[in-house]
């Protein structure tokens, strides 16, 4: 099963302007330079969140992990956050064993990364 990439974006409070991947299928070799592509378009929009939202993944293998590690390279290089959310048992499980959960910012669902952006700043 390939993967199929849906893209929107939306303006939140505080001039939160929140980019979102909605990734569908398997995230592996056969399709994560596609991902890499459509994550750096995405970045080029002026966005200031880029959340990736990987509830419908059914697979992801080294290369699926690998396309959102340089993902979330080029969004520090463009000052934009990077989250992922919704992540399931399979991915998390790779996640956990590589140390790469300690790397991303996961959220268990979108409301629960936008709740994070409302949240004022403490000083």
């Amino acid at each position: 099963m390939s993967s199929r990439y849906t893209q929107t974006s939306y303006e939140l409070p505080m001039n939160h302007t929140v980019a979102i991947i909605q990734i569908e299928g398997s995230l592996d070799v056969t399709n994560s330079d596609a991902l890499r592509q459509d994550i750096i378009k995405t970045l080029d929009q002026d966005a200031s969140h880029l959340l990736v939202d990987c509830q419908k993944v059914t697979f992801m293998d080294s290369s699926g992990l690998s396309a959102l590690v340089m993902a979330l390279k080029l969004a520090r290089e463009s000052s934009v956050r990077f989250a992922l959310c919704a992540v399931g048992e399979q991915a998390a499980m790779m996640f956990r064993l590589t140390g790469m959960d300690k790397v991303f910012d996961i959220f268990e669902d979108r409301a629960a990364f936008e709740e994070t952006l409302l949240q004022p700043v403490q000083v």
